[in-house]
């Protein structure tokens, strides 16, 4: 399975996060149902949020992107 790094369930592209003037938070959880349950209750809460399902994927996120919060399984 190739590891992937979704916002609001679609492939992210480099340079495509969140709003600027939101706090950004990744999701890494190889189970996709767990990571998005918690992506979405942040989203609600005014957070942008990622998933990804693979460490490989996170850092890749984290480079292009910076989050402002990592939260891992």
């Amino acid at each position: 399975m190739a590891d992937k790094l979704l916002l609001d369930g679609e492939p992210v592209l480099a340079g495509r996060f969140a709003a600027a003037s939101q706090r950004r938070v990744l999701v890494v959880d190889a189970n996709a149902a767990h990571a998005d349950v918690i992506a979405r209750r942040l989203r609600a809460e005014g957070y942008g949020a990622a998933t990804a399902d693979a460490m490989d994927a996170a850092l890749r996120a984290c480079q292009f992107n910076q989050p402002d919060l990592l939260l891992l399984d």
